[in-house]
């Protein structure tokens, strides 16, 4: 088969829920930060013996929030869902949920490889969303911080888990975030935002090689936009009465097939 087309914040805050973080050296250029807006409870994570790491919204704007993955002894994961309380002006975990050891440490593998290669001259802007990560280290912590990342980066989806309500959502989004780093070369990932029409034509490549040309007579295509793709359908050719149509989805981002059938 053919392919194709491989291609922010210094803000002055004087609200005690918000400080701000000067976390180490770098190693190499990355969208996260040294410098980056931590919320002030976040001490209620890393006095937490059990806090192996965690996936965070700082809570600038908004209320913060965090997931944590957590382990008393490294053979029982779990992930504790956290919320800042208005009330009590304090971090406060919600609630608790067993995951698997696979969940856990391809978690704490993301956090560790993106954290690694934290960038010190990151320029920031004067709006949007705080988020921040950290991976233990012993008895401490190694941080690092985004400001208003680029959308769909590694770096927003890793700040999204923080949204997840439960650990299916947190192993979705864990996946979405696997492809566009084994899709990417050395792990550094640009969306190519392919258009409508270009992913016509690429269906249409992609369909001939697998179906050979007679299946651009189920022209013209059906094509669905589905945000992060776009699945394109045959019609049934007129002199057909019965029988199935091609149907094909590929990524915006770099063109991927995701997956291809045919009815019968």
């Amino acid at each position: 088969m053919r392919t194709f087309l491989k291609l922010f914040l210094l803000l002055l805050l004087f609200s005690t829920q918000i400080l701000f973080a000067d976390i180490s050296e770098i190693k190499r250029a990355s969208e996260l930060s040294s410098k980056f807006h931590s919320n002030s409870q976040i001490d209620y994570l890393k006095s937490d013996k059990e806090c192996l790491g965690y996936f965070g919204d700082a809570g600038y704007p908004g209320q913060a929030r965090y997931i944590a993955i957590c382990s008393r002894n490294m053979t029982h994961f779990a992930l504790k869902f956290i919320k800042y309380n208005y009330d009590s002006k304090s971090l406060e975990t919600l609630y608790s949920v067993p995951i698997s050891d696979e969940l856990a440490k391809n978690l704490l593998s993301l956090l560790k490889n993106q954290i690694e290669e934290k960038n010190n001259n990151i320029p920031f802007g004067f709006d949007g969303i705080s988020y921040e990560f950290g991976i233990r280290k012993g008895n401490a912590f190694d941080c690092a911080g985004v400001w208003t990342p680029k959308k769909d980066s590694i770096t927003d989806k890793m700040g999204r888990i923080s949204y997840a309500k439960n650990d299916t959502e947190v192993e979705f989004m864990l996946g979405r975030i696997s492809e566009m780093l084994c899709s990417s070369p050395n792990n550094k990932f640009t969306s190519l935002k392919l258009s409508k029409d270009t992913i016509l034509k690429l269906a249409e490549i992609y369909l001939i090689e697998i179906y050979g040309d007679k299946i651009l007579q189920q022209k013209p295509w059906i094509v669905t936009d589905n945000d992060d793709t776009y699945v394109i359908k045959g019609r049934l050719p007129q002199e057909f009465k019965v029988g199935g149509v091609a149907e094909i989805e590929i990524r915006k981002s770099d063109g991927k097939v995701i997956r291809y059938t045919h009815g019968k």
